[in-house]
């Protein structure tokens, strides 16, 4: 089985290649250089909410379709 999450990546970078959106150690939205560090949203309307909230910050994000194996 498996799981379909979402990640946000800046729209300046190549699929599988950050920039993207995640956290920092005391817990403050960041970018981060790679997916595994970047932020995971379970549907796609809690990414698309993200995007309206944060892109003033951190400019134009894509939102990027992810799977993992469970």
């Amino acid at each position: 089985m498996t799981t379909t999450y979402y990640l946000l990546r800046a729209n300046s970078s190549a699929v599988g290649d950050g920039a993207y959106l995640g956290t920092n150690g005391d817990g403050k939205v960041c970018m981060v250089p790679t997916h595994g560090e970047a932020r995971r949203f379970a549907t796609l309307e809690n990414a698309e909410t993200t995007i309206a909230e944060v892109s003033a910050q951190f400019g134009g994000l894509e939102i990027e379709v992810r799977n993992s194996a469970e």
